[in-house]
């Protein structure tokens, strides 16, 4: 398991961390303003990427038992994203008319078609995933990674300024669709698809049955996207686009942090389905002492960089940034401690309760936005990521800690 959770975490760590480097480089090259429409639309790209799968990452890897049924998963799987993703560009267009005026409504085209790219991506490589082979993604991912770092390097060292971010997504579109048709092709997986979709049968009833399938992964998946992602988007219309590019500048820093965190509960989910139910618990708790730790460490480092992190970019060290700061560490601690438990319901087939637990730290941060925003600003802005976290958190463990004592 140690071995594939080193791979699973260098891809993860090479995709998030080369997009990591481009935001901050970002954030130094173009004004607070501009990067503030950049980051909401980039967010909104980030959603999609949750949603369109409909759960399909999880729900395979969930299966990982069944590798011979694994290949149809996958062509079902971007059935879904296909399918829900020309009913979302459908939808902008018919609205385009009437929402063309609305605050960055033109740019919401380039920030769909980028989270379907990455949808395909998210799918196609959960499939090598579920049948143990974590190489594919590091290897596709360090190509990935040389190609965004030298584009980033070229644009912070030679031109030092950046007047437009379209081209930007442009190119990420165009980048994700080479490596992915890249990886179809040289994994010989491209005719065996093609003899897939040629079987397939799509109707309406197929279609449910599919997503049924994937039911709970997908509201839950749909859920933890709002709650992450979905305040994003809401703010943007509620704060100026300077402390707007303020806020998102900060959760930059923890990006690729909280993807580390992802990275390693699809590790442990592929082993704890894979062992016997009577020792998911003592391997259960050693996880979850090496996640702590891990996340100690990150806080600690964080910590230390601050000043260098706020100096690059560009953020003002003053009382309001700096308890802004410590409210995103706590935040951090959470996603490290709860992430453990979230895996352990998906385990013992706990779905609805990870659903339910989710639905409601949604329900009480998005209201929380009208209540703080107002009177605290950037901090209120940050305040509502750590109320949803320790909702979540509280949930998680209350429902995990209450069943593993019944099983006890």
């Amino acid at each position: 398991m140690l071995k594939d959770i080193i791979y699973n975490n260098l891809a993860q760590g090479l995709q998030f961390g080369s997009r990591w480097v481009l935001n901050l480089s970002l954030i130094s090259l173009m004004d607070i303003k501009l990067y503030a429409v950049f980051s909401f639309i980039y967010s909104l790209s980030n959603i999609l990427y949750s949603i369109l799968p409909f759960g399909s990452p999880d729900y395979m890897i969930s299966e990982s038992d069944k590798p011979t049924e694994m290949l149809k998963k996958l062509a079902n799987s971007i059935v879904v994203v296909s399918v829900f993703f020309i009913c979302i560009i459908l939808f902008y267009f018919i609205l385009t008319p009437f929402l063309n005026n609305l605050k960055g409504w033109p740019s919401y085209l380039y920030g769909i078609i980028l989270g379907f790219v990455l949808s395909l991506n998210l799918v196609l490589f959960s499939y090598f995933k579920a049948i143990g082979n974590f190489k594919k993604e590091l290897y596709a991912y360090s190509f990935f990674c040389f190609i965004l770092l030298f584009f980033t390097a070229y644009y912070y060292f030679i031109t030092k300024s950046i007047m437009d971010f379209i081209f930007i997504f442009e190119f990420l579109i165009v980048l994700n669709s080479l490596m992915t048709l890249y990886v179809v092709s040289s994994s010989g997986l491209k005719s065996a698809l093609i003899s897939e979709f040629r079987n397939l049968k799509i109707n309406r009833n197929q279609f449910k049955e599919f997503l049924n399938l994937r039911l709970y992964f997908g509201l839950q998946e749909i859920v933890t996207a709002l709650y992450t992602q979905a305040g994003l988007l809401i703010l943007f219309y509620f704060l100026d686009k300077e402390t707007y590019g303020y806020y998102r500048a900060l959760f930059v820093i923890i990006a690729p942090i909280m993807m580390v965190s992802v990275a390693i509960s699809q590790v442990v989910l592929k082993y704890l389905k894979s062992i016997p139910k009577h020792k998911i618990v003592y391997l259960f708790r050693k996880t979850i002492l090496y996640t702590i730790g891990f996340g100690v460490l990150i806080s600690i480092s964080l910590s230390l960089l601050k000043e260098y992190l706020f100096d690059f970019i560009k953020i003002e060290t003053n009382e309001t940034t700096q308890v802004a700061f410590i409210i995103i560490i706590v935040v951090i601690l959470l996603r490290f401690l709860f992430f453990n438990y979230e895996v352990l319901l998906v385990v013992f087939d706990k779905q609805k309760e990870r659903f339910l637990i989710t639905l409601t730290a949604v329900a009480i941060s998005s209201l929380s936005i009208f209540f703080l925003l107002p009177e605290y600003g950037l901090i209120g802005a940050v305040s509502t990521n750590l109320i949803s976290n320790a909702i979540v958190a509280i949930g998680l463990i209350t429902i995990s800690e209450s069943y593993l004592k019944n099983k006890a």
